[in-house]
């Protein structure tokens, strides 16, 4: 591992502007797939705690309908 970072170190000593360059390109990159992995994974909780969603679950789902909505 130490090889590893004293070969980064040295190209960045080298050639700062192309390591620079590549280092914000990787974090846009990992930021991109941060950014994907998480896309709708979360819904935006609503103002009203006892809305039926947010007591029970989701229509969806029929082990957590509320009772109202049971035949």
């Amino acid at each position: 591992m130490d090889g590893i970072l004293q070969d980064v170190e040295g190209f960045a000593r080298r050639r700062p502007v192309a390591f620079l360059v590549g280092a914000a390109a990787a974090g846009f990159a990992v930021g991109r797939l941060a950014r994907a992995a998480t896309k709708g994974q979360t819904r935006p909780l609503t103002a009203d705690p006892t809305s039926r969603d947010m007591r029970m679950g989701s229509d969806s789902d029929p082990l957590h309908r509320a009772p109202e909505d049971l035949p």
